[in-house]
């Protein structure tokens, strides 16, 4: 649950990078290793990445996602409009 917040205010407000490294090291444990803090800060610095993306338009639709993955990659999951499973 830290994390979604964290993950809210920082889309909300843009938070600065230095700001978000700084609430992510105290969301974590204090027994928390180097390593856990890189890779914390890591999956934070792709998650803005894949933000700025989709603001700038460069997303790819959900459908594309679908369509582009090989058929015995594809996991088959109930459309949740419909109820019924799509691949």
């Amino acid at each position: 649950m830290l994390l979604h917040n964290l993950l809210v205010r920082f889309d909300n407000f843009r938070m600065a990078e230095k700001e978000i490294v700084i609430e992510t090291i105290r969301s974590l444990p204090d027994n928390c290793s180097l390593d856990e803090i890189a890779e914390r800060i890591e999956f934070m610095a792709a998650v803005r990445k894949g933000l700025d993306q989709l603001d700038r338009g460069e997303g790819i639709p959900h459908e594309e996602v679908k369509k582009q993955l090989a058929p015995e990659a594809r996991i088959d999951t109930p459309d949740v409009r419909t109820g019924t499973s799509e691949v």
